[in-house]
């Protein structure tokens, strides 16, 4: 028996997109502070939140915080800083989940125990932050450090740590959550979960689902009034889902998103499953009897490098692609005016001028093409 694959032609790619600020450990999550001109990020890994310039992407240094930080968000007026530690040590270690406050105006700190593992944490038009735990929502006073119960969950299962070295954060808290930019509405996700969040009426209603493969990545992306949002590989408006990428491998920790109502578009990573064709013949007293093909999802990561797509937002038609410098994996945020996005990747942080994309060069078609080719061992419908 003999084997031949049918390999396509490889792709031509150019130089690559973005900006990549190397930052060592593992990130998990960004914060945009147009006040400050800087971005937070908050390192799993490293236990501190490294502080990256806006504009020329140099580190600018770091603060210094409990155990691993998984989720960060600040409030509307840019004076707190919120930070989610998830510290879910499995026996005998000792738990050590924990919300951080630090004060950015004066650099005042507290830090505050709580009883489960968090999630996601994320701020609302009023000031207080939505906090997600495996069993509870809360919402939690930054001022005075208080919470209420807006209401409980059930069949929320949290990882455990340890957990692998390589294992990205994305991975471990299987969650995201983001909200609105009017700050009226608060999404989120994890691996079984939807939910939303309205700020005004303190209403949080969420259900559970079955996906396959995996909603990945595990980024949610909230257009400016709440109305649609991309949750993994598919996109949801307040009714139920409306679009979905082709054929996504689902890979939690690979790819991200960013919605950009203004202009109507989504930019992402979300890698696909690579389809390899190979053709079988047998030989039997020296004739050939006719071959069969078969072909199998095989997820192949040297097929192409990551790129970064330009897609129509409300239906997901895909406008251009470029090569990025390395593999995004987790929330991605834009500035006010859309000029920037930031983008947590596989070093740290990528930083990608998206505004300037029309002046980036690049080869493209001047006349579209369809042919189709057919032989002899292809005798389908085509």
């Amino acid at each position: 028996m003999t084997a031949m694959a049918l390999l396509c032609a490889p792709l031509a790619w150019g130089q690559s997109l973005g900006q990549v600020v190397a930052l060592g450990g593992h990130s998990s999550d960004v914060v945009l502070d147009e006040l400050r001109g800087v971005v937070y990020v908050a390192n799993f890994t490293a236990n501190r939140v490294d502080v990256v310039g806006a504009e020329a992407g140099d580190v600018q240094g770091s603060i210094n915080v409990p155990s691993q930080p998984s989720s960060i968000a600040m409030s509307p007026d840019s004076r707190y800083l919120a930070i989610a530690h998830f510290g879910n040590f499995a026996a005998p270690g000792t738990p050590r989940n924990a919300l951080t406050v630090i004060d950015l105006n004066s650099r005042e700190r507290h830090t505050y125990a709580l009883a489960n593992p968090p999630l996601g944490i994320a701020f609302g038009i009023d000031g207080y932050a939505l906090v997600v735990t495996s069993t509870q929502f809360l919402r939690f006073d930054p001022l005075l450090g208080t919470t209420q119960v807006i209401s409980t969950l059930q069949d929320v299962t949290a990882n455990t740590l340890p957990q692998p070295p390589a294992k990205p954060p994305a991975e471990i808290v299987a969650a995201s959550v983001q909200s609105s930019a009017d700050g009226l509405t608060i999404y989120g996700l994890t691996d079984s979960m939807m939910f939303v969040y309205d700020v005004a009426a303190r209403r949080v209603s969420y259900s559970y689902y079955v996906a396959e493969p995996p909603l990945g990545p595990r980024a949610i992306s909230v257009a400016k009034d709440g109305a649609y949002y991309l949750a993994g590989w598919a996109l949801f408006d307040r009714v139920g889902m409306v679009a979905q990428f082709p054929n996504p491998k689902g890979d939690l920790g690979v790819g991200s998103h960013a919605i950009d109502s203004d202009r109507g578009i989504i930019y992402a990573q979300v890698p696909e499953q690579v389809v390899t064709t190979t053709t079988d013949s047998t030989q039997s007293g020296g004739t050939t009897s006719q071959p069969g093909t078969t072909q199998a999802n095989t997820p192949n990561p040297d097929a192409q490098p990551p790129f970064l797509m330009v897609l129509d937002a409300d239906n997901l038609t895909v406008r251009e692609r470029f090569k990025l410098a390395e593999n995004l994996s987790g929330k991605s945020v834009l500035s006010r005016d859309g000029r920037m996005m930031y983008a947590i990747s596989a070093s740290g942080l990528t930083i990608i001028r998206v505004g300037e994309l029309n002046r980036v060069p690049r080869v493209v078609s001047s006349t579209p093409d369809v042919v189709f080719r057919s032989g002899f061992c292809n005798r389908g419908v085509m």
